[in-house]
């Protein structure tokens, strides 16, 4: 087992938080304002079709995500339903214009904290699982990558982790404490209700994690 895995199994034990990012306090207002926005807006469905077309070249964008054959799977795979609207682009180059004007006293937050590249909605749909999967096909699983995915859920419609949550690498995760994780382990998604699963996403230099 490679030191790599070791220890990314160590951060899925939740023995790695949120709290390891060095301006955790200064990223609170950010995620507080993000979700005070979400919860009053009652149609997603722009936010959702503003979804960017992103550049294979492009590094951070993670969006070629390669599916895995997962050792585990029993059943067959339900519809996924799952969208990812920018809100936050370092480069600001791809932020769609919806998103850029509801969320500018987050994206303000933002833009002042180190290392954050982008930041996301998340959305999981009901009755919804992703595949077993790492974010950039044009890497192997397990290769290091240089950010962390940190996803903070703001509407979650099912506290049981056996109805919504997270597996990495084996490892059943609640959903209702920041999940941090390199998102070349492999990994999926579940929601197994009849409600939304919604998600801020932040894409985190790990050098500024201590």
């Amino acid at each position: 087992m490679s030191n790599f895995l070791t220890i990314e199994e160590q951060l899925t034990n939740n023995r790695f938080s949120l709290a390891n990012y060095l301006y955790v306090r200064e990223l609170q207002p950010a995620i507080d304002e993000i979700t005070r926005i979400s919860t009053e807006i009652s149609d997603f469905d722009p936010y959702i079709n503003a979804v960017p077309l992103l550049l294979e070249s492009d590094q951070l964008a993670n969006e070629d995500v390669k599916v895995l054959e997962d050792p585990d799977e029993l059943l067959p795979l339900p519809s996924t339903i799952i969208y990812c609207p920018m809100i936050y682009d370092r480069e600001n180059r791809l932020t769609p214009n919806i998103t850029k004007n509801k969320f500018s006293s987050a994206i303000s937050l933002l833009s002042t904290l180190p290392g954050i590249e982008r930041g996301f909605l998340l959305f999981l749909g009901p009755n919804s699982r992703t595949p077993w999967h790492v974010d950039n096909s044009d890497r192997s699983p397990y290769t290091p990558s240089q950010l962390y995915n940190v996803i903070v859920s703001i509407k979650i419609p099912s506290f049981d982790k056996t109805v919504t949550g997270v597996k990495i690498n084996g490892t059943v995760l609640n959903v209702n404490t920041p999940i941090i994780f390199d998102s070349q382990i492999p990994h999926q998604g579940w929601n197994y209700t009849d409600n939304m699963w919604l998600s801020a996403l932040f894409l985190i230099d790990k050098k500024y994690f201590k």
